[in-house]
């Protein structure tokens, strides 16, 4: 593996596995912020439409 495919599989490539992360979200703290940020955007679309 060279150096832009493990750019784009730990940066880029979300996995279902990690809640559609990327291993660089969880590997730096941006896992939680960015799930809450989702949900936010979900619950705001759901109530928009109601």
């Amino acid at each position: 593996m060279d150096c832009s495919e493990k750019q784009h599989y730990n940066h880029r490539r979300y996995h279902e596995s990690l809640d559609n992360l990327t291993p660089a979200d969880l590997c730096f703290g941006r896992g939680q912020t960015i799930l809450l940020e989702r949900e936010k955007i979900k619950r705001d679309t759901i109530n928009s439409a109601a």
